[in-house]
């Protein structure tokens, strides 16, 4: 017997009956119930932790939910895995999700997965009418079982490092920052000691991280350590030493000292600091007079004329020869000193911090000329004569001894503004030549014609004690 119907749509439950017609009767009743399920399970999830794993291991949770209909298929169930590389922290484009096990009991633990890859999980079940539902999750598992690379050591940076060169690993400034090389995605900190001072993430596989700030001056070393973003961390690697010094540079002494007097005019500039002066500034020390505040030199202490770098002690060398008997002030600029840190001496700004006076000028003597005597007792001899005696010379006058009687003038002896017509030829030229000085200087070196006149004087007074 054959029964032909069709089948309601929807999902719905019917008993179909059949009866065979002999022609006179439906003799014989068949009956058949048939469902039509067209809806998949539902209510059904698959949980995993989102982010990295340091193992390879990974715990999966899944419920297959329930369905009204047919009736859940127990034996369908099964979890699907797709994969992809893990670079820098970034995982790839996946591959398609395939079969990893038949499961049905609600956990799974992956335990195939390799370091260096991301994954992700769904969950398949069907029901008795072949209706399969998919359970995904949003997370991704990524698996990093290494462990990191010790970083590089820090570097003080360029704009941190203030010292005389950019390398020299002395800074002034009190947060400084450090370069650091390392892994990619890597989470980096700086210490000092077991303090940690800064951290900074890793990207493209260098961090600059900037120290908290350090209250105290004196050496560090400050060295660096990552971790991965799965949270393993690194060895500790090497230390860099460095130097910080906040101090400014102040006076300790001066030369000439300041209020001193007597000073050469070609005396040098000389300061003494508190510590030494690391390198060139770019100012000026200006000498001043003291009498108008005019400018008498400014020099620049990048040039030749300032010495001293490295030492406690700057010497400046002026160009010019100062005037004697003449007060003068030095000041300084703010940039003209520095240490070694590269903080700058405030310099000198007021006119009486430095302050000295120069020496007078020196006194040219009047010239002597000693009057030459013939030899005790009267022997002179029929061939001597006076030494020749050159005027201009300035030689110290000696004492004549005493000359026998017979040869001392006569009694009435003359002024010595009026020497005897009977003076000896050489004494009245002598005498002639000192006259032509007078009348000489008295037009050409005034202030020598005072000297000459007292020669003179000394000249007439020595004639008048032979007379």
């Amino acid at each position: 017997m054959t029964c032909t119907y069709a089948v309601t749509t929807g999902d719905v439950t019917r008993t179909v009956y059949c009866r065979t017609f002999d022609g006179t009767d439906y003799s014989v009743e068949r009956t058949t119930t048939y469902t039509v399920d067209t809806t998949a399970p539902a209510g059904g999830s698959i949980t995993y932790t989102d982010g990295y794993y340091t193992t390879a291991s990974i715990p999966i949770t899944y419920t297959a939910g329930t369905d009204g209909g047919s009736g859940l298929n127990n034996a369908s169930g099964k979890i699907q895995r797709a994969s992809t590389t893990l670079t820098n922290g970034i995982c790839g484009s996946y591959s398609s999700f395939s079969d990893l096990v038949t499961e049905f009991d609600g956990a799974y633990t992956d335990t195939t997965v390799t370091s260096g890859n991301c994954y992700k999980y769904q969950y398949l079940i069907q029901d008795a009418a072949t209706n399969q539902a998919t359970y995904t999750s949003a997370n991704i598992v990524k698996v990093d079982t290494t462990i990191p690379s010790t970083p590089g050591t820090p570097d003080l940076t360029a704009a941190s490092d203030t010292g005389q060169s950019s390398t020299d690993n002395i800074t002034k400034d009190t947060t400084p920052s450090f370069a650091i090389s390392c892994e990619t995605d890597a989470t980096v900190t700086i210490f000092s000691g077991s303090t940690a001072l800064g951290t900074g993430t890793c990207a493209t596989s260098t961090v600059t991280i900037t120290s908290s700030a350090l209250s105290t001056d004196g050496s560090y070393a400050i060295k660096a350590k990552q971790r991965n973003p799965a949270g393993t961390s690194s060895a500790t690697g090497s230390a860099l030493p460095f130097t910080l010094d906040t101090t400014t540079p102040i006076l300790s002494t001066l030369s000439p000292a300041d209020n001193t007097t007597g000073i050469s005019t070609t005396a040098n500039l000389t300061i003494t600091f508190s510590e030494a002066i690391g390198m060139t500034g770019t100012g000026y020390v200006t000498i001043y007079q003291s009498s108008d505040d005019s400018i008498v030199e400014r020099i620049n202490t990048a040039t030749g004329a300032v010495t001293g770098s490295g030492t406690l002690q700057i010497i400046i060398n002026p160009t010019i020869t100062l005037a004697n008997s003449t007060a003068y002030s030095i000041k300084i600029d703010g940039m003209a000193f520095p240490d070694s840190a590269g903080n700058f001496f405030a310099g000198i700004t007021n006119a009486t911090t430095w302050n000295f006076t120069t020496e007078a000028a020196a006194v040219t003597p009047a010239p002597t000329i000693p009057i030459p005597t013939p030899p005790a007792g009267g022997n002179r001899g029929l061939n001597w004569k006076p030494p020749q005696i050159n005027p201009i010379l300035r030689i110290i006058p000696q004492p004549a001894p005493e000359a026998p009687a017979a040869l001392k003038p006569a009694a009435a002896a003359t002024a010595p503004s009026s020497p005897s017509p009977t003076l000896p030829p050489l004494l009245k030229t002598l005498r002639a030549r000192l006259l032509k000085r007078i009348e000489t200087a008295s037009t050409k070196q005034p202030q020598r014609k005072s000297a000459f006149e007292r020669a003179l004087q000394r000249f007439d007074a020595r004639l008048a004690k032979r007379r």
